[in-house]
């Protein structure tokens, strides 16, 4: 699951919540 973990770096990179 490596687009799962990508998405979740950049979901938690990116400061939005």
């Amino acid at each position: 699951m490596i687009l799962y973990f990508g998405v979740v770096l950049s979901y938690r990179k990116s400061p939005g919540n």
